[in-house]
């Protein structure tokens, strides 16, 4: 007889953003679709498809897609992170990784001076 283990509340919290991000998937299906038509085959962070905002070619590599890294954070932040974590959550998970050539690039927009 096995005993089932309680999930924890990141687990609970986790499992919960997932059915939740499971929801908003056909608001945000046009951006997959024009990925797959732009940029095929590139690499794609999933549940994250309202945060990509175009593709990119550089010398000699294959084209990539581009997100905006504050997109990605709100993408988070709809899980239930706060800013903070959301944005650890990107920077370590997504900033942090190298996956291939064809690795999506992030875009950090240029702030006006105030």
């Amino acid at each position: 007889m096995t005993t089932k283990r309680k999930m924890t509340v990141r687990e609970r919290s986790q499992a919960e953003a997932k059915r939740k991000r499971a929801k908003l998937k056909p608001a945000v299906a046009w951006q997959r679709e024009w990925a797959d038509e732009h940029a095929e085959g590139a690499v794609v962070w999933d549940d994250c498809d309202d945060a990509i905002i175009g593709a990119a070619s550089r010398c000699a590599m294959e084209t990539c897609l581009v997100y905006d890294y504050e997109k990605l954070v709100q993408v988070f932040l709809r899980d239930g992170m706060t800013y903070e974590e959301a944005a650890e959550y990107v920077d370590f998970n997504i900033l942090g990784a190298f996956v291939c050539e064809r690795t999506p690039l992030i875009f950090f927009p240029i702030a006006e001076p105030q």
